[in-house]
């Protein structure tokens, strides 16, 4: 966008979603579309620095403690730096090595956050479709609008719509379609 003589700020910070799709053993179906918000519980920032911050912790343990104590105000000033998805991205190149190197960050989902487990959320039933949006009436107002603009008035009418509570990020409001 700098290239095309773009401002950058310009976009509006767009929402993101996530597509979470699991087949059953019994071969039934749950498919859902879920707001970003609710795997976001901690910044993304916050979260590599504090898993940085982990394996600093440990690797100063095994070697010495004392060292550790010794070094922590070293690393409260250094672990912000550590905080950038940016910084791990770019391919980096090691004089006299034959390989070059990248790192990258996954993640796995807390079990608490499996949205379809169904002993955790019991209300995310088999076979159906279902929209998982932040709980704020003024947002929960403006995706019922959206879904009776894409809906017929008796397909809106069949959807079900209710809350779930999830622990770490508080309650979500749900559309499900079977």
């Amino acid at each position: 966008m700098v290239k095309n003589g773009d401002d950058v700020d310009s976009l509006p910070i767009r929402e993101v979603y996530y597509l979470v799709r699991g087949r059953i053993q019994s071969g039934m179906t749950k498919v859902c579309l879920v707001h970003g918000s609710f795997f976001e519980t901690i910044k993304a920032e916050e979260l590599i620095q504090k898993a940085f911050s982990q394996v600093i912790e440990e690797r100063f343990a095994e070697l010495d403690p004392e060292i550790a104590q010794e070094l922590e105000p070293v690393l409260k000033w250094l672990l912000p730096l550590f905080s950038k998805r940016e910084s791990f991205s770019k391919v980096r190149q090691v004089e006299s090595a034959s390989v070059s190197l990248r790192f990258r960050i996954m993640t796995e989902v807390n079990v608490e956050a499996n949205l379809l487990s169904s002993e955790k959320y019991p209300l995310i039933r088999d076979n159906t479709l279902n929209l998982v949006v932040p709980s704020h009436t003024t947002q929960q107002a403006d995706y019922g609008q959206f879904l009776q603009a894409a809906f017929s008035p008796s397909e809106f009418e069949g959807l079900h719509q209710f809350t779930i509570r999830y622990i770490l990020n508080g309650d979500f409001y749900v559309f499900q379609s079977t």
